[in-house]
């Protein structure tokens, strides 16, 4: 027999078989074949047999040490994982891309079957370390800021959406109140070309509606609620006739809150404070319907944080895992909105929650991979 006979392609007898990818792998070893896998780099036989010497832990690797992973994911990913024999491993960043790169190779050379990242730094020197995790036979999941092109998995929020969603929120405010020239300053993460279209969306939705809205000014704020404080209370003090502040999340956001009403910004009618992400701080400010935080982006993390988990183990199955998936979300402006999101959010396993997987403009995968840097963008339009 030659070796082009002895190669299998795992999705034609897949479709043809009706077998999954796991029966094809045992089918291919009884037959003494080799099977050529999509999702891995070299051979999937002996990927499966590397991964089945892998450690069973999830490295799990957050950008800070702040409430929202722990609330949002991370106590989700402990769950998921119960009764599999696999144990979730985390690590903060503490916002150093130095840092994220070194736990990232620990979890490598530790042998960890599965690992992810949720960070905002550049993804340029991920790809050596995404490209010997799948020579490994590691599960490699970038749910980050920006696409790591050897990922085993892109998990990309699109931020696009969530600009749209608080800019759309800002000018249902500015219309109710009466606002006819408003003047907004960012809290942006300025130096990411994905990250910062978060805000650059929210005011181009808020020009685009109101044409005599202006940008005062914008600044990098990211990782830490008194960056965002200290960001917010400079933008005032040189622009004290701002009224709207969009923020790149929840983090820096909640520190804004703060700054504004210190600075005498505490009229709702008059002060509009946005942000995309959402944590339950800031839910129950906009829930109470008294505070000038008035509108959150929710992607719905705790669906990705156990999405993240079930697709690892369908990797460990030797099972097909789509290589790119959006996060989207919604925007939520009263508390009617903020109750529904909290009580499906509460229980992502429970039976009421089944929807919210189902539902393409929260989850949606593709068979496309992105390359490095790649905008989610290109596959699901803004």
């Amino acid at each position: 027999m030659s070796d082009e006979e002895r190669i299998i392609n795992f999705e034609l007898l897949e479709e043809t078989l009706e077998l999954s990818r796991a029966d094809v792998i045992k089918l291919a070893g009884l037959l003494g074949l080799t099977a050529l896998g999509v999702g891995r780099v070299g051979s999937a036989l002996a990927a499966t047999d590397a991964s089945e010497a892998l450690a069973k832990k999830f490295g799990w690797a957050i950008a800070a040490n702040v409430p929202f992973f722990e609330q949002q994911m991370t106590r989700h990913m402990r769950k998921a994982v119960k009764g599999t024999g696999y144990s979730i491993v985390r690590q903060s960043e503490d916002g150093s891309a130095v840092k994220a790169q070194q736990i990232m190779s620990s979890f490598i050379t530790n042998d960890f079957a599965f690992m992810a990242r949720a960070d905002a730094a550049p993804p340029k020197p991920f790809e050596p370390l995404a490209a010997q995790a799948a020579k490994n036979g590691q599960f490699w999941i970038n749910h980050a800021v920006q696409a790591v092109g050897t990922a085993g998995q892109n998990v990309v929020f699109d931020h696009a959406a969530a600009g749209k969603g608080i800019g759309a929120a800002a000018v249902r405010w500015a219309k109710r109140n009466g606002i006819t020239k408003p003047v907004v300053g960012m809290l942006a993460n300025i130096p990411d070309p994905e990250g910062k279209k978060r805000t650059d969306y929210a005011i181009k939705a808020l020009k685009a509606a109101i044409p005599a809205a202006k940008l005062a000014g914008q600044v990098y704020s990211v990782d830490q609620p008194q960056t965002g404080a200290t960001a917010t209370a400079n933008l005032l003090q040189a622009h004290p006739d701002i009224n709207i502040i969009f923020t790149f999340n929840t983090v820096s956001g909640k520190g804004s809150v703060q700054a504004a009403d210190e600075a005498g910004k505490t009229n709702r009618n008059e002060f509009f404070i946005g942000m995309a992400d959402a944590e339950e701080e800031t839910l129950n400010l906009v829930k109470s319907e008294k505070s000038i935080c008035q509108a959150n982006w929710g992607a719905y993390f705790e669906f990705s944080a156990v999405l993240m988990v079930r697709d690892s183990l369908k990797f460990a199955k030797g099972q097909k895992v789509l290589p790119t998936r959006r996060v989207g979300g919604r925007a939520f402006t009263n508390a009617k909105e903020v109750t529904q999101y909290q009580k499906v959010t509460a229980n992502p396993f429970a039976p009421a929650a089944a929807a919210v997987y189902k539902d393409k403009s929260i989850v949606a995968y593709s068979p496309i991979k992105l390359r490095t840097g790649q905008s989610v963008n290109s596959i699901f339009k803004a």
